[in-house]
């Protein structure tokens, strides 16, 4: 599937909550804001992707890498200083068939186990699940903060469908860096995944 990427607009963006609170979340965690507060000097670049229907956005001193993480269909982008690493990535193709199964929560699940590869033997510090229909079991997304080793991570998987298919899709972001740099980044990383997401949203 050829990928069509556009940007959108640069803006200084300002410090936003991750998720709100609704009727229909199942997992409610503390505010991600915390005490950090975001410098009003990073810029942002807002991109949308076309192909698979969401957006992103990137701070504009981050350079875009080769992928280095081993998945098909993903966007890798370094900090200037190589100790921050923003992922974007898809994954997964689900048709539906069993509509019993929560497929948003298995993945979850195996997120805040540790089991996903990309941050095996991860611990999640902070999550927040919600499902933007509460009668259906698959649409929705979830975000976490977590640490491995010696980073902290912040992590936004949107379940949804791909334009052109309609088929179920896990689109993901990923922020990782070094914990001792937790009051710089992790204001970043809340602002990213609040910019990530459905295009129609």
């Amino acid at each position: 599937m050829t990928r069509h990427i556009y940007i959108i607009f640069v803006l200084t963006l300002g410090l936003c909550c991750c998720v709100g609170k609704t009727s229909n979340q199942i997992k409610i965690a503390p505010d991600f804001k915390g005490d950090y507060e975001l410098d009003t000097t990073i810029k942002f670049q807002y991109i949308r992707d076309a192909a698979y229907g969401y957006t992103f956005s990137r701070p504009m001193t981050f350079i875009e890498q080769i992928d280095t993480i081993g998945q098909v269909d993903s966007i890798v982008y370094f900090s200037k200083e190589k100790d921050a690493k923003l992922i974007y990535f898809v994954e997964g193709d689900i048709h539906r068939q069993d509509t019993s199964k929560n497929y948003l929560y298995e993945y979850f699940h195996k997120l805040e186990t540790g089991q996903l590869p990309i941050l095996k033997n991860c611990k999640t510090l902070k999550s927040q699940l919600r499902y933007d229909n509460k009668w259906l079991n698959y649409r929705g997304y979830f975000v976490a903060l977590g640490q491995l080793n010696d980073k902290q991570f912040i992590w936004k998987t949107q379940l949804s469908e791909v334009p052109v298919s309609g088929d179920l899709t896990y689109k993901t972001m990923l922020f990782i860096y070094p914990t001792e740099r937790q009051r710089y980044y992790q204001p970043i990383g809340i602002s990213l995944a609040d910019n990530f997401g459905d295009l129609l949203r």
